[in-house]
């Protein structure tokens, strides 16, 4: 019998096609004015250290090299994101521009696959758009935490390459597992392992993936975790595997300041972490004020510390009632809990206890929230407010970005945000003594304006002094 085709359904795959690649250049063009000032950024803190002093960054041949990073430096035991910047150095050498440029493109390929991700979940509703368009939820949160000013400590500060790298890879590994459900064969099957090891020996975080990916096959594909257990155990695990390789990179964990036994207990390091997941979350809903460093004078154990503790209680509770009642909720949450617990109770990392850039991957569930949330409120009418939010996140990015334009500046800005870090004061004072602004460094300034005031006043009466 002679096959029978449907013209209507050309043009209809053909809108498809075009809205996604508009909605993917819109992200693309959004992205790169959010971060426009991001070039001219020099090496800041770890920087210097990653790439300056780092030996084995200007040797790509014998290629085994790249792949065995100092293990005291921030690619230690994380052979892949040491080999991008092995890589990175060898095509624009000392450039930062160009190091900015990988971490930006890392970043919005992120961006991108997270679009693909929300969309194809969302397409599995029978494709009914009257309760939800994928394509326009999709880009709200792809935009939402592309453009998320939060995101600028992971992005403009080259060292965090590795959080950019966990997040593209823990991304993709979601990416291959959804579409090999959808076509099932090797090569996404392939696919998805080979972007698990690569997060894996990209940073420690990706440890994460196969347990969410687990989650999502019972929440969004078998209907139940144990549906998802039978009939695709194989798969997760396989999946599961590459936490082998994980374990044999993650040796020399304390030579970078990271475990127990390096200054501070578990259950104080537990009761300081519940504080910063709080902080974590508000900051993805109300991105201010972001510190570049929080530092390690964080006080002692408190009030504070014990209502977060409470109110992440609380939170998880709920994560695990919704999983009951609305999964698709309840995986959101969980995957920000899960995606959090490495950093936040099971690797102490006591030089560092509060850190932005660990939100990068965590913050992507919240995003969808919203942008979900948004649209089931207020449908085709919530366009509007998602334009007046992403154009509110564009700028909140861009002026976040001019903090990071000199080691004084983000210093200055970190001291005004947080005048108990010790540990900023002493970088202010030494970025400012290596400027030449050793009187400045000895005066103890800690409001950032008075800083940058003092300087200016400086330059305007060294141009008035005859040559």
């Amino acid at each position: 019998m002679e096959k029978t085709y449907h013209r209507v359904r050309l043009p209809s795959c053909r809108l498809i096609a075009a809205t996604t690649w508009l909605a993917v250049g819109f992200l693309f063009v959004a992205t790169l004015i959010a971060y426009a000032g991001s070039f001219s950024v020099p090496l800041i803190f770890d920087d210097w250290v990653t790439i300056l002093h780092n030996p084995n960054l200007r040797k790509v041949w014998p290629i085994w090299s790249a792949f065995s990073p100092p293990e005291s430096t921030g690619v230690g035991g994380r052979p892949v994101a040491n080999l991008s910047f092995v890589l990175n150095y060898a095509l624009t050498g000392e450039s930062m521009a160009g190091f900015h440029a990988v971490n930006l493109a890392i970043h919005f390929l992120a961006g991108w696959t997270l679009f693909a991700i929300v969309r194809r979940t969302l397409g599995r509703r029978d494709g009914d758009d009257r309760v939800f368009d994928p394509t326009w939820v999709a880009l709200a949160a792809a935009a939402f935490w592309t453009l998320q000013p939060l995101q600028t400590q992971s992005v403009t500060y080259v060292s965090q390459r590795t959080e950019l790298l966990l997040g593209l890879f823990y991304f993709l590994t979601f990416y291959g597992f959804i579409r090999w459900t959808e076509t099932p064969s090797w090569r996404w099957h392939a696919f998805t392992i080979g972007a698990c090891l690569a997060g894996m020996a990209s940073k420690e975080g990706m440890v994460t993936a196969p347990v969410v990916v687990f989650l999502y096959d019972g929440v969004f594909v078998a209907g139940s975790i144990a549906e998802a257990a039978r009939r695709r155990w194989r798969f997760h695990a396989s999946l599961a595997v590459t936490w082998i390789l994980l374990a044999l990179l993650m040796g020399g964990l304390r030579g970078r300041g990271v475990g127990f036994g390096l200054g501070m207990d578990a259950l104080s390091y537990l009761l300081t972490e519940c504080g910063a997941v709080v902080r974590y979350f508000s900051l993805t809903l109300w991105p201010w004020p972001l510190v570049f460093d929080y530092g390690t004078d964080l006080g002692g154990v408190g009030a504070a510390q014990i209502g977060s503790a409470v109110a992440l209680s609380l939170g998880a509770a709920a994560t695990l009632w919704a999983l009951w009642r609305r999964p698709a909720l309840g995986f959101l949450g969980a995957w920000f809990f899960i995606t959090l617990a490495p950093t936040s109770s099971i690797v102490p990392i006591p030089l560092q206890p509060i850190s932005e850039n660990r939100v990068y991957v965590p913050a992507a569930a919240v995003m969808v929230a919203v942008a979900v949330g948004i649209h089931a409120w207020l449908g085709r009418r919530g366009m509007p407010v998602t334009a007046g939010i992403v154009l509110a996140m564009i700028a909140l990015t861009f002026a976040r970005n001019r903090d990071y334009r000199s080691e004084i500046s983000i210093w200055a800005d970190t001291v005004a945000k947080r005048p108990t870090s010790s540990r900023a004061h002493n970088n202010l004072g030494q970025v400012l003594q290596a400027a030449g602004k050793l009187q400045a460094a000895k005066s103890g300034v800690r409001d950032r304006a008075a800083i940058e005031a003092q300087l200016r006043r400086r330059a305007r009466q060294s141009r008035r002094r005859p040559r």
